[in-house]
Order: C-alpha cells, then structure tokens, then sequence
C-alpha cells in the first residue's frame, strides 16, 4: 500500500496547474464581468443585446456620491444659494437685470444702459433716477482738525467752513499726498457728520469703486495719529434723480413721518444742502392716485341709461325718491351750479381761440392743495437732528427693524406698521441725492418710478453729465491711472472688434493718417518720451485767470497776452457743434487756418471741408496747410430734437491760447475744427473753457 503525501504532492501540482491557467487565458480574462463581454453597440442584435443574468438595480450597492451635492439639488434651490453667496449684486439687482444690460466693472455687476430705451430718450425725460450705489464709502473718524489735515494734504487748497459744519457737500480732485498738481487720483464727495462736538466727527468720502484702494493708500500714507479709517462699502445705498420734475418726483418719495418733524430747504437753493429726514416707508404710500370717476349719465348712450333711477349729470350720484333730506344733499347746490354754468360761458365768449375750458374751470381741489414743503423757504434746516446713518452701530439696529416684503405683503394683512425710512436728501443744481440702506433700496427706485421717474444706468447717466457742463469718471480724467486704464480697455475692445472683420471690412486708418483712432494720444501733442516728465490738468479759476481763455468775452480780458507753460498742461473745454456736423468720442481738435476762420464768418453755409487723401495730395500741386491736433473730444452726446450737440475734451494750454488771440476780424471766439477719425471731414465748433 502506497502513501501519498498530500502536501509534497500539492507542491509538486502547483506549477502544472499555474502552467494550465496560463494557458487557458484565465489570467487575462478571468477578472473580466459580464458588461464587458457583451458585444460592442454597433455588433448587437436582439438576440444577445442585453444580459438576462444581469443582477437587479435595485439590489445593487449604490455607490455614495463623491460630487458636489448642490449640483444634483433643483436649479430653485441651487438659484437661492447662489443669491445668498452673491456679495457683486446691487440691492436692487433683481429689479435691474430684467430691465438692462448688466456688466461685470470694478467687482460688482452695474446697469449699463437700458433694453427698451435709447440714450437720447433719458436726455428727453423730464425726471430720471439712477442707483449709484457702487460707489464706495470711505469713513475716516477722528478729531475735526484730524480729518482736516488728511484730506487738505490730499487736495488743492483748504475745505470751505460750510463742508467741516455740515452743511453742504464738498466735491474735491483728490492727489497723492503733496503731490499737487501731479499724480491725481479723482474726484470724491465728502459728507461731514453735523455735530458740534469737534472731537469726535464723521467724514463720509463717496469714491468710484475704480480707486478705492488709490484712495485708501493715500489716506493712510497721510492720516494723523488718532484718526481711523474704515472701508464701509456696500453699506449704503445712493439715488440721483435728475430732471426739471425732480422736486415733484421728491414731494412723492419723501413724506415725513407722523413722529418726525417736517424739515424745509434753506433760501438759497443755488447751494447743495444736506437734510436729514424720517421718512414713510415707500410701501406705505398711494403714489398712484386713483382716477377721477366720471358719472355714467354722461358718458352712456339713452338706451343704456337705468331708468328707474335718476342720476346726477354731476357727481353720479342717485337722487331718486324718496326725496329726504339725505338724497337733497346729494344734488349740488344753487351756488355751485352757477359757478359752473359761468365757467362755461366765460370759455365760449372768450376773445382767445387757444384758451383751455381747463384754464376757466373753478378747481376747488387746487385752492385746498398743501404747499410744497420742499419749496417752502425756512431757516430750520439749522437745527436739524443728526441721522442715524451716521453710527455704524446705529445701522445695524435700523437694519434689524425693517420689514421683509414677504411679511408686508402677507395675506391677511397683519396691521404692522412699518418703521420710518432714514435718509439724507443732498440737494444738487440739477436735482437731488438720496441716500438710505440698502434694505430700502428697491423700495425706493420702485417708488420713483412709479412717480414717473425714469430709470436709467451708467451710459444715460454719463450722457446727462456731459449735458449739464459735468465731468464723467473715469473717462474725463486723463491725468488719472483710473483714466488710463479705462482708454487702454477701450482701446484694447476696439482692436479686437476691427480684427474680428475682414480686411475689405476694415477701415484703413493708416490711409486716413490717423495714428491712435480708438484712444486720445496725449504723448502727441506735447511730444513727450520716456524720460520726460507726466503731464497735468489745470482746473481751478483762480489758475486759469491770468490766461486769455479764460473768460474772453470781459472787457477786462483785453490787455492778456500769451503766456508760456512750464510743464505740459491740459485744459478741459465744452464743445458745441454751430452747424452741419455730429461729435464722436475721440475725434480730434484741430487748429483751424486763417482761411478756414474767414469762410466760417463770411458765409452762414460753411461747413467744413473735405481734405484730400495722402495719394491725392502727392498727385496735386498746391501745397494743403495743415491743421495740428490740439485736442481730443472724450465725451459727447446727440439728441433726438435740434438741440445744440454737446461733447468734453481737452486741449493743449499753450495751443488753446492761439485759438483766443484774435487774429482774424469779427471772427467767433473759440472757433475750432473738429475731425473723426473715421473720415477726413472738418466740421466748425466752438469751444469754451470748462473752470
């Protein structure tokens, strides 16, 4: 009888079976499952296309989700997470973005201009609001001399006592500290808390969200000892409502509050003032006033008049039996009756065919009306209290108190009152400036156009600036890096459009002899390089006085002479077009010839010229003079009607001096040509100098 070791006998199988197993392929498809061996998509028929033996889905191990879960949640859950995250929205966003084009600029996402409106119709609108609430707010705390010394070492001279009371709203060219006339920064708006106590005070710094951490840097590098500042952007939101019915649209918006005492406007309304007001929520007021009703007796044809009743043609109302003494009252009286049929016969006896039945209507609800508080005159606003907008901590509990509008407009109404609206009304020469919390924001932009006010975004307001003789950041300010930037992108938009065309589409600038078509080229006029110094802006009227620009039309201005610059200097001037022409951004001022002065008085039809190309002017004989480049427009803007074509831009100050000497008899003061870098025609205009 044999014995067999089982373990000697199972190491001696082990390589066989290993060289079996090789084999037969079960190394290389023994891991495989039965997904893989099915045939490929294209290779399958019915017959074998799916996998009987395929185990049940819903026995399976469900594998746990490695993925971000807010991606497998609703597009309306994953929507409110969004908006909760979102901190570049504007509080009045969701009002916005239905009704203009939104952009991304300086970190947040602004109107740019409206959908359903051109920017010719905002120049038409007799009242316009706009949400400026991107701009930052800088608040530097401290000492009243403090605040002063930081900001005076920022700026030109020193601030007026009416900006360290209070009073008013100071707008400043912030620089670098003691680097007047170089170097600027921008222009900011300061709002110093009214308070007698001059240890402790508020200064509110209002600055384009382009040159907050400019700004910043420079307050830092010159603040005192004892002053803070903080960075409160986002805390507050800001209105400008603009237009000739601007003080009809604020009569609507601001209607002091039951516990809060009324406040007026002082006498001189030439000066912008601050006022601080508690006014009623928006929400809470009628500012749709209901329509007239007007009796159906006189509007309703005989076969549809009830009658079973008798109305009066007046008032409508039902004066049938029983005649008591309630439906007598009804009926109006002799008096008033008279006074009607008067009225009637008044406007068709009049003289006048173009008088109104309105005109000679006795309007009882007109003689009853309130004044309008905002142009009552009185001395109060003196004594007016301070704001709670002001304290930071005071803020924050004005914010807790509002109400959501979900709650408001929750069915049934529950009968809470609504807590009164802090806000600060800046008057302005054109219109007003709100400024409240960003909780009352779409409240108010609701309310203002419901008062007929028409909204409007950066592009309108930019326009209605250069309207009213103002300057537009950042694109009015050259000097300025922001300034920079801005043209450098435009510059940089523009290329990349023009190389999107085709070579037949494209304008050949080099033909046009026009060597930066998309950007003023500022280094050309002064012909500076790399190692000369910057150029500057000249803005004040106390520095442009001595020049002849300057006010040409005194007789005291006579005797000025030319006067030589030490350094390369810029002036900012107001274009408008006299005849045929249309202004664009970036056209060119030119220096006009004797010749071109004399056609423009000699004849009222002269329009400019046409100036040959480079091919034509080699093949002619005349020798053309040349018109040098003094200028750039920056800003300009068109309307629908036959109003003057307006535009900004800035000259060269030795240059702009020739164009005011007098060299030529009876010629127009300011004559200039103005040529677009698209074509080579000249177009008169007239240019004055912007103080």
């Amino acid at each position: 009888m044999e014995v067999v070791e089982v373990l000697s006998f199972a190491t001696a199988r082990a390589p066989e079976l290993g060289e079996l197993h090789r084999a037969s392929g079960f190394e290389k498809h023994g891991h495989a499952t039965l997904l893989k061996r099915r045939k490929d998509f294209h290779l399958r028929r019915r017959t074998n296309a799916y996998n009987s033996h395929k185990f049940p889905v819903r026995l399976r191990n469900k594998k746990r989700q490695t993925t971000d879960p807010s991606v497998q949640r609703c597009r309306k859950h994953r929507r409110r997470l969004l908006l909760k995250a979102k901190t570049n929205y504007l509080p009045t966003h969701r009002w916005l973005v239905k009704r203009f084009v939104m952009e991304h600029r300086y970190g947040l996402l602004v109107p740019v201009h409206r959908l359903d409106r051109s920017i010719s119709a905002a120049l038409d609108a007799p009242a316009t609001i706009a949400d400026v609430s991107y701009t930052a707010v800088i608040e530097l705390q401290g000492s009243l001399d403090a605040i002063e010394e930081a900001i005076t070492m920022c700026m030109d001279g020193d601030l007026l006592p009416e900006v360290l009371a209070g009073a008013i709203e100071g707008s400043v060219v912030l620089y670098h500290p003691s680097c007047f006339p170089l170097q600027a920064i921008g222009p900011v708006q300061l709002m110093l808390q009214p308070q007698a106590d001059d240890t402790s005070r508020i200064c509110w710094v209002w600055v384009h969200p382009s040159i907050v951490d400019e700004v910043l840097h420079a307050f830092r590098e010159a603040a005192p000892d004892g002053l803070s500042i903080h960075d409160r952007r986002r805390m507050l939101s800001r209105f400008e409502v603009r237009g000739k019915h601007a003080g009809r649209i604020m009569q609507q918006l601001v209607v002091p509050h039951g516990t809060s005492t009324a406040l007026f406007w002082p006498k001189d309304e030439a000066t912008p003032v601050i006022q601080t007001w508690s006014a009623c929520d928006p929400r809470e007021l009628p500012l749709r006033q209901p329509l007239v009703a007007t009796s159906a007796s006189l509007v309703a044809t005989p076969a549809d008049v009830d009658k079973s009743k008798v109305l009066c043609p007046i008032t409508g109302q039902d004066i049938t039996a029983p005649m008591d003494r309630a439906a007598l009252a009804a009926e109006p009286s002799l008096e008033a009756l008279s006074t009607l049929f008067a009225s009637v016969m008044r406007w068709a006896n009049a003289g006048n065919q173009d008088t109104k039945y309105g005109d000679v209507f006795p309007d009882s609800s007109n003689a009853k009306k309130k004044p309008n508080k905002l142009a009552v005159a009185t001395e109060v606003g003196a004594s007016a209290p301070v704001s709670g907008l002001w304290s930071h901590e005071t803020r924050l509990e004005l914010r807790r108190a509002f109400v959501p509008d979900h709650i408001v407009n929750r069915k049934p109404a529950t009968g809470r009152a609504l807590a009164p609206m802090p806000l600060l009304v800046v008057r302005q020469a054109h219109g007003y400036d709100l400024i409240t919390l960003p909780e009352y924001a779409p409240c108010v932009l609701k309310a203002g156009v419901f008062a007929t006010a028409s909204a409007i975004g950066l592009v309108e307001l930019d326009a209605l600036r250069t309207r009213h003789g103002l300057l537009s950041f950042p694109r009015d300010y050259p000097d300025t890096r922001a300034g920079a930037a801005y043209w450098a992108s435009v510059h940089a938009s523009e290329e990349a459009k023009v190389a999107s065309r085709p070579k037949a589409k494209r304008v050949s600038y080099e033909s046009l002899q026009v060597a930066s078509p998309f950007q003023p080229s500022w280094s050309t006029l002064f012909e500076l390089t790399d190692a000369s110094p910057d150029f500057c802006v000249l803005r004040g009227e106390a520095y442009m006085a001595p020049f002849p620009f300057y006010k040409p039309a005194d007789p005291a201005t006579e005797d000025r002479v030319f006067m030589p610059m030490a350094m390369p200097t810029l002036i900012c001037v107001q274009l408008q077009m006299p005849r045929r022409g249309r202004l664009e951004v970036n056209a060119m001022i030119c220096m006009p010839t004797d010749d071109d002065v004399a056609a423009f008085v000699a004849s009222p039809k002269w329009t400019g010229f046409l100036a040959p190309t480079a091919k034509q002017q080699q093949k002619s004989t005349k020798t053309q003079a040349g018109r040098a480049c003094i200028g750039y427009v920056t800003s300009a803007i068109e309307t629908k009607n036959k109003s003057p074509i307006l535009g900004t831009g800035f000259c060269h100050c030795e240059a702009l001096q020739d164009v005011f000497l007098p060299r030529v008899a009876n010629a127009p003061l300011g004559l200039v040509l103005v040529r677009s870098p698209t074509s080579l025609q000249y177009r008169p205009a007239l240019l004055s100098v912007a103080a």
